[in-house]
């Protein structure tokens, strides 16, 4: 369960509250606020002692860094949205795509250490997939699924070259490589791919791209209610993800993201929609 470390200048003693939202929940820790001298030692091995099995995965208010030699470590997934829930949204707005797109599309998940084997099947039937993985093992299963769902075959290859035929490209590690791209991509500046791809490709990334070529952030629809049960300090993206990480909260990424960015630059759907139409 997410856990969260929050100070306070009027605590004496250290206290634990466990917050609701529906079948989701998550814990506060509330500690007095560092002083001079910041955070007593005593009080940091009282917040070991309360965060249990949580203790190395702990969201801390105003960005406080725990010092070593208690046991404790930060969330990691706090960007916009971080890790597991930035992969998870990035999968469910290809769902989206392929389903707004007026014809069929060409798809490549490329997939170097298998993050998403399950995603293939999401998109087959509104979609010609390909995958293109370093573990071709992994995606074994959904290639028999493919074959007794849909009759289709589902083919899995180590070549990047497969990405030059695809529309679509979604890439749930991000898009590396040391080939150069000469043409304008998905309306952005070209860069570094594995294989030059189409003009006209549109790229999802589940990591950041500091590049900016590839729509790389993706913004959940929230319940309401959630942001404001957030305690003060806590940066709202790192909430959502430790949520969806620490707490279950799957229901972050059962619908398309609401928003979602190429940098730093937001597209809505409908200017997504031109986009897709272009795909090819």
């Amino acid at each position: 369960m997410l856990t969260i470390v929050e100070f306070s200048k009027k605590q004496r003693k250290l206290s634990r509250e466990t917050v609701s939202m529906g079948t989701v929940r998550f814990a506060v820790l509330t500690v007095r606020a560092p002083g001079r001298r910041g955070v007593p030692p005593k009080v940091w091995e009282r917040v070991a002692g309360a965060a249990g099995g949580e203790r190395e995965h702990l969201l801390f208010a105003g960005g406080v860094v725990p010092p070593d030699g208690y046991g404790l470590g930060t969330f990691a997934g706090g960007t916009l949205p971080g890790g597991t829930l930035r992969r998870a949204l990035m999968a469910a707005a290809a769902v989206k795509i392929v389903s707004l797109s007026p014809r069929p599309l060409s798809v490549a998940v490329y997939d170097p250490q298998a993050r998403l084997p399950a995603l293939p099947l999401a998109l087959l039937g509104r979609a010609n997939v390909t995958v293109v993985t370093r573990l071709p093992g992994a995606y074994a299963a959904a290639a028999a699924k493919a074959m007794g769902r849909y009759g289709a075959v589902l083919p899995v290859t180590e070549s990047p070259a497969a990405l030059g035929r695809c529309g679509l490209i979604v890439a749930p590690e991000g898009l590396t490589g040391r080939v150069a791209v000469s043409e304008s991509v998905g309306g952005c500046t070209s860069g570094i791919f594995p294989v030059p791809i189409s003009s006209h490709a549109l790229l999802l990334s589940g990591a950041p791209d500091p590049l900016g070529r590839a729509v790389d952030s993706y913004v959940p629809a929230v319940p309401p209610g959630w942001l404001s049960a957030k305690p003060a300090g806590v940066d709202a993206c790192a909430f959502l993800a430790g949520l969806y990480e620490r707490s279950g909260a799957g229901i972050l990424a059962e619908a398309p993201p609401l928003l979602l960015f190429r940098g730093d630059c937001p597209l809505s759907w409908r200017e997504m929609e031109s986009q897709i139409a272009e795909c090819r």
